[in-house]
C-alpha cells in the first residue's frame, strides 16, 4: 500500500511540473570595464551544467526550461574576475549584460641567464668554484680535472693529462709568464701546494688543445690564469685539519698589493694508507702580487713566490690481502729506515706595461726560476707472502714467499730558468693583433744516484757468480745550459 501511494506522488509532482515549468530565452552582452565586447566567455546557469559563450561581438544567447520567476548566471574569462548576475524572467524572456573587470596577479620576478658559449680556442672556468671542488689536492687543477678530456689517477696529486698526453706537456700561465712544478717529485703524497693560489685568481682560461702560439711549445693544453687587483681592502681565512690559508688586497692610490699564505700537511690523510708509518708532510707558500698605475699610460707589476715543502717519511709495516675467495694471499712487509725529500722553489716576475693609446698595449718582462730539490732515502722491507686457505685467516701458510730488498737515493737538482720578453697588443675594430719575443736561458744541475737490491728467500736478484748484482741501479750528473729564442704573431 505504502509503495502505490509513493509512485502515485511521483507521477503526481512531476506531472505538475511539467504543466507549470515552460521555456525562457535570456540573452545579453558581455564587455570589458571599457565597454569592449568579450568573445569566448563561458555563461553558466549557476548551480547547473547548462551554458554557452559569447560571439566575436560579445553577444549570447541561451534557451533553457524553468519554473522559477529569476534566473542567475555566471562569467568565466581568463585574465577576468568572475562575475554573477540575477534577472528576473519577464514573458519567458530575460536580458542579462555583464561587465568584466580585469584580473591583475603579481608574479614573482624571474631571472634568464645564458652560459657564455666557447668562440676562440680557450674556454673561460669560474675560478670561485674551486672552492667547491671535493678532493685532497683542492684548487685550480682539480676544478680542471673535471673538464672533458682531462685525467687525473692521483687525489693526492695535482698533476693532469689532457687527451692522453703526459702529465709534463700542459702549460701553465701566470700573469703571461710560464710557471713551473718541482721536477724531482714522483708520488702524490710528497707533492705540496701547486703554484697557482685560488684566492688570488680573477680570471681563468683553459684550453685541451688547438690553442694559439703565444702559450709556447708544449703540445696538450693550456692553463692561463690572471691574478686579481683589489679595487678595495679584501681578506679571507680558511682552516681546516688538513692546512690553512689567508689573503689580503687593498688598494692605496696608485698602488694595488695582493698577498697569500698557504699551509698544508697531508698527515691524517696519509696515515689511514696501507703503508703504517710516521708521515711528516709540510708545504709553504707565500705569494705577492703589486701593481704601481703611474698616470694613465704607465704600469709596472711584480709577482713573486716562495714556496717550501718539506716531506719526511719512516715506514713501519705494510699489509695488503689479493686474490680470490678460495685462494687468497696475504702480503705483509715490515720496513726500517726514512725518506727525506725538500723541494725549495723562487719566483719572480716584473713586467712593465705601457699604453700609448686606447688600442695599442706594449710589455716588458723579466722573470726568474729557481729551484733546490733534494731527495735521499734508505728504507729496507722484510716481506713475507703467506697463503689464506679456506678463507680464514687462522689458516697462514708461511711457506708460500719470505725475502726482502734494501732501496737508497742520493738525488738533488740545482735548476735556474731565466727570460726577457716583449709583448704587444693592437685592437683595429673587430681585429686584434698580436706579437711577442722572448729570449729564455736554462740551467740544470742533476745527480741522481739510486739502486734497489732484492733478496729472495737468501738468494739475491738477479743472482750471478761473479758480481754482486743489484736490482735497478741508475747513476747520472748533469750539467747543460740552453739558450733559446721564441717569437710569434
Amino acid at each position: 500500500m505504502r509503495l502505490k501511494t509513493f509512485v502515485f506522488s511521483l507521477l503526481f509532482f512531476s506531472l505538475a511540473h511539467s504543466l507549470w515549468a515552460e521555456n525562457v530565452t535570456v540573452q545579453g552582452r558581455v564587455t570589458d570595464n571599457e565597454r569592449k565586447p568579450l568573445e569566448l566567455v563561458d555563461v553558466m546557469v549557476s548551480g547547473t551544467s547548462i551554458g554557452t559563450s559569447t560571439d566575436s561581438t560579445g553577444h549570447y544567447k541561451l534557451t533553457l526550461e524553468t519554473g522559477s520567476q529569476t534566473i542567475s548566471l555566471t562569467f568565466n574569462l581568463l585574465g577576468y574576475k568572475q562575475a554573477s548576475v540575477t534577472a528576473k524572467i519577464k514573458n519567458a524572456e530575460a536580458r542579462i549584460n555583464a561587465v568584466l573587470q580585469d584580473s591583475v596577479t603579481a608574479l614573482d620576478g624571474v631571472a634568464v641567464t645564458e652560459v657564455a658559449r666557447q668562440t676562440g680556442q680557450t674556454q673561460t672556468i669560474d675560478p670561485t668554484k674551486a672552492s667547491e671542488t671535493p678532493g685532497a689536492a683542492n684548487g685550480i687543477e682539480a676544478l680542471i680535472a673535471t673538464q672533458a678530456g682531462v685525467t687525473t689517477t692521483n687525489e693526492l696529486s695535482s698533476q693532469y693529462a689532457v687527451r692522453g698526453g703526459n702529465y709534463d706537456e700542459n702549460c701553465v700561465y701566470v700573469n703571461h709568464i710560464e710557471v713551473y712544478r718541482p721536477l724531482l717529485i714522483r708520488a702524490g703524497e710528497q707533492e705540496g701546494l701547486s703554484f697557482v693560489n685560488p684566492d688570488m685568481v680573477e680570471s681563468l682560461q683553459f684550453s685541451t688543445g688547438g690553442f694559439s702560439a703565444e702559450y709556447g711549445d708544449k703540445m696538450s693544453s693550456v692553463l692561463d690564469i690572471q691574478y686579481k687587483q683589489p679595487k678595495s681592502f679584501e681578506g679571507a681565512v680558511t682552516a681546516s685539519l688538513l692546512g690553512a690559508s689567508a689573503y689580503v688586497g687593498a688598494k692605496t692610490g696608485p698602488l694595488t698589493q695582493l698577498h697569500g699564505l698557504r699551509y698544508k700537511s697531508n698527515e691524517h690523510l696519509l696515515g689511514s694508507m696501507d703503508t703504517k708509518g710516521e708521515y711528516k708532510p709540510r708545504f709553504f707558500d707565500y705569494q705577492t702580487y703589486l701593481t704601481l698605475q703611474m698616470g694613465r699610460r704607465w704600469q709596472i707589476d711584480f709577482l713573486g713566490n716562495i714556496a717550501r715543502n718539506s716531506y719526511i717519511f719512516r715506514p713501519s709495516s705494510r699489509s695488503t690481502s689479493f686474490g680470490t675467495m678460495t685462494d687468497t694471499r696475504d702480503f705483509t712487509v715490515y720496513f726500517d729506515g726514512q725518506e727525506k725529500d725538500l723541494f725549495l722553489t723562487l719566483f719572480g716576475n716584473l713586467a712593465l706595461k705601457y699604453r700609448p693609446t686606447s688600442n695599442l698595449e706594449l710589455q716588458l718582462l723579466a722573470s726568474s726560476f729557481v729551484t733546490r730539490e733534494n731527495e735521499s732515502y734508505d728504507i729496507t722491507g722484510e716481506y713475507w707472502l703467506s697463503d689464506i686457505t679456506g678463507g680464514n685467516t687462522t689458516n697462514v701458510d708461511m711457506g708460500a714467499g719470505i725475502g726482502s730488498y734494501h732501496q737508497h737515493a742520493r738525488n738533488w737538482l740545482h735548476a735556474r730558468v731565466a727570460n726577457i720578453s716583449h709583448l704587444g697588443e693592437y685592437k683595429a675594430a673587430d681585429n686584434v693583433l698580436k706579437w711577442g719575443l722572448t729570449l729564455q736561458q736554462e740551467k740544470f744541475k742533476e745527480k741522481v744516484a739510486e739502486w734497489e737490491m732484492r733478496d729472495s728467500a737468501g738468494y739475491s736478484i738477479p743472482l750471478r757468480s761473479d758480481v754482486m748484482a743489484v736490482y735497478y741501479n741508475m747513476h747520472s750528473n748533469l750539467r747543460t745550459t740552453s739558450t733559446r729564442v721564441l717569437g710569434h704573431v
